[in-house]
């Protein structure tokens, strides 16, 4: 559903053009679009094809729409970079958008795998991060948009539970004494 121009921009079928040179992203072979009336329209090899059906490049495709936004949900963007390298490379998100308050949101693009609580851990070591987004989307849509994290909603958990556990010794010290 997707393929390279010749300016190595991602054009997806209902963009593209008939008798038009398209490139595939994994052999680098000639692509052309074919509208058939049994078919839908779709790309195919000139010459060799290699098997590839244009996965990966579904997740590139919407890597490259959505840093090219000025705004996201209610966040004035005025920097965005994808494939930012973060914490010693061991977190590398699909984009990183800097904000007007000079803090970061993160978007992650869900094509196939959502992220995991694991990488909560990771989200909390980025100090200057204020959300993370997780975008479902399939080849040709935005599914849903979900924040899995938001750090002012992690700092009141953690404040609350604090305050609750000093609450707890609290009790447990005053019990002990009688």
């Amino acid at each position: 559903m997707f393929a390279l121009n010749s300016n190595n921009e991602i054009v997806h079928i209902k963009e593209a053009l008939s008798k038009t040179d398209y490139f595939c992203a994994k052999c680098g072979g000639r692509l052309r679009v074919r509208n058939g009336k049994i078919k839908i329209k779709h790309f195919y090899h000139l010459d060799n094809d290699c098997g590839d059906r244009g996965e990966s490049l579904i997740h590139r495709y919407w890597k490259e729409y959505f840093s090219k936004l000025k705004e996201f949900e209610r966040f004035k963007i005025i920097d965005s970079r994808t494939e930012v390298r973060l914490l010693n490379n061991t977190y590398i998100p699909d984009i990183v958008f800097k904000i007007d308050d000079g803090s970061y949101i993160i978007i992650e693009i869900c094509y196939k795998n959502p992220k995991t609580f694991s990488y909560l851990e990771k989200f909390k070591k980025l100090t200057k991060l204020k959300k993370v987004y997780e975008i479902e989307v399939n080849f040709d849509e935005i599914i849903e948009t979900k924040e899995i994290y938001d750090r002012e909603e992690y700092i009141n958990e953690y404040t609350n539970l604090k305050n609750k556990l000093f609450l707890a010794k609290e009790y447990i010290l005053n019990i002990s004494k009688k």
